[in-house]
């Protein structure tokens, strides 16, 4: 029963008000779900290649000419294919004082850039070496970038799916991480706030019951939050933090009061055993 209930608390103001009174483990327990569920349509974003392309450009900070001679920079004649670098030239060519380019050379000290060797690349970004295959690079021609007005981008598209391949589930879990901790600092910070009307009442919620409201209340929206977020996935997180608690208010409002002045048959602790 008291499952449905949970379950109802998705879309009911009235299930909300009855949890209230839920333990503390079945709170922490629903903050993990919903710290995760808020966050997906944002973390989704991993899952294409813009995020891996702009944590290159904020690595290497290239204005739009150096870009341009980044790619000019690459020897014309090499290229690759059957994942080899067909190349005879040796060389480094400093981009700037940050970036780099080096061909058939991996003993030189890079800060940023790319090296690359006979049957392998290697990202260079801060001082941190990553190395891989040339399997997002077959067919690739140098030339040919140099000819093309998109030739830096069609370059970075090849590498951010390269770095895509190790760099996605710790993205992924930094993402899920960073909406759990900053869901439970949020929730934690506006139900202290909200214990501020208790002033002038000769009654009033626990800490804990105002935690559970706004808790379930972030469930109810945390629903229509995923729908949005895959349209606006932007605009998430402000409509998440800026609507939780005014549904929490109307919760309190129209179920909360009036149970405070009148005796009723509310759930207690002990009625959620074994739900968590």
């Amino acid at each position: 029963m008291n499952l449905k209930l949970i379950m109802r608390a998705a879309f009911s103001l009235k299930a909300i008000s009855e949890l209230r009174k839920a333990p503390l483990s079945l709170t922490i327990f629903m903050s993990l779900v919903i710290g995760v569920l808020h966050f997906t349509p944002h973390t989704l974003a991993f899952m294409g290649l813009a995020p891996y392309i702009r944590h290159v450009e904020q690595m290497w900070q290239l204005t739009p000419d150096e870009e341009r001679q980044f790619i000019q920079a690459l020897p014309r004649e090499c290229r690759i294919y059957d994942l080899q670098l067909s190349c005879d030239e040796v060389m480094t060519v400093h981009i700037n004082a940050n970036v780099s380019i080096s061909v058939n050379r991996d003993d030189v000290e890079l800060e940023n850039g790319l090296i690359f060797m006979a049957d392998h690349f290697i990202f260079v970004g801060r001082g941190d070496r990553l190395r891989f295959l040339y399997h997002h690079f077959e067919g690739l021609d140098f030339q040919y970038l140099q000819h093309s007005a998109q030739g830096y981008d069609l370059l970075m598209n090849r590498n951010a799916q390269a770095l895509q391949g190790i760099l996605i589930f710790p993205f992924i879990l930094g993402s899920y991480l960073t909406g759990i901790v900053s869901f439970l600092g949020y929730i934690v910070t506006v139900s202290i706030l909200a214990m501020l009307l208790k002033f002038g009442h000769t009654s009033f919620l626990k800490y804990k019951e105002v935690l559970n409201i706004m808790v379930f209340s972030a469930m109810l929206l945390s629903m229509v939050v995923i729908v949005i977020g895959f349209i606006m996935p932007a605009f998430t997180i402000l409509i998440f933090n800026l609507l939780t608690p005014v549904i929490a208010w109307f919760v309190y409002k129209k179920y909360v009061i009036p149970g405070l002045q009148t005796p009723s048959n509310e759930l207690k602790e002990k009625d959620f055993k074994g739900v968590v």
